[in-house]
């Protein structure tokens, strides 16, 4: 079995995938599975995720005709179908420096054998962002922190605001990460969905250390549907109905490199 599942979702995001894989491909530990999931889409994703598989037994693509109607449902579907779900998992990467995996696992060596959350550090590129907010968000990202354990871990990110909660900075022991989607609701979230999967997700973990010395995260600030402008009523009503869909290639937002 593995020591990585890395988890990719594909929707409208053709333009990107293929690098990501080829990223995959490049890496110097090559202990690692990737589940593709194309959920979907209208461009031609589903060929490039069929076709690399094809060459790659380690690429495993999960072909969805229909868009599924909950992003999170879309993930927990994806983790409750894989049995052999592997030690470690990672969500969302687009593309990575070829020794990112390798640093990982020695993150992990280097580790306590009950850790089940490793937080890594991003390297951060503002999208017509205020200079302020990005220093800001790039400052807690990365700050080194001790060791969290059991409600710490919550409380540092909801309560006390030290650290953050987006999920795609983090490395998960896969069945904390299967167990935390599958108590997760099955409704759409039209906005904060990565600070609800955090949610679950910390209220579960046990021990998660920080190795944000290793910069294994490309962040995208504005890009997308990440942004802190305000938006229109209307659109605030257009979401909340659900006419809207969420796009998974906000995966294009941020990568390792």
């Amino acid at each position: 079995m593995p020591l990585f599942s890395v988890i990719i979702p594909a929707y409208n995001n053709a333009e990107y995938l293929g690098k990501c894989l080829q990223s995959l491909q490049n890496q110097t530990f090559h202990d690692w599975e990737a589940l593709i999931v194309v959920d979907g889409s209208p461009d031609n994703a589903a060929d490039i995720a069929t076709s690399v598989a094809s060459q790659d037994q380690r690429f495993i693509p999960l072909i969805k005709k229909k868009i599924m109607r909950a992003p999170i449902l879309h993930v927990k579907q994806v983790l409750s179908m894989h049995q052999a779900i592997t030690c470690f998992s990672l969500m969302l990467m687009t593309s990575s420096k070829k020794n990112a995996l390798q640093e990982l696992k020695i993150a992990i060596q280097a580790s306590a054998p009950d850790i089940d959350v490793i937080h890594f550090g991003m390297e951060l590129f503002g999208i017509d962002m205020p200079k302020d907010v990005c220093n800001g968000m790039l400052e807690q990202s990365n700050a080194q922190l001790p060791d969290a354990h059991n409600e710490e871990i919550i409380q540092s990110t909801f309560a006390e605001r030290k650290q953050d909660w987006r999920v795609l900075q983090r490395l998960y022991s896969s069945d904390l990460l299967k167990n935390a989607f599958a108590n997760m609701t099955d409704s759409r979230l039209g906005r904060g969905q990565d600070a609800y999967e955090w949610l679950v997700i910390s209220s579960s973990a046990k021990h998660e250390t920080f190795r944000n010395d290793l910069i294994l995260y490309r962040y995208y600030l504005g890009r997308g549907i990440t942004n802190v402008q305000p938006i229109s009523g209307e659109k605030m009503v257009k979401e909340r109905k659900g006419l809207q869909r969420w796009n998974p290639s906000r995966i294009s937002v941020c990568k390792f490199f």
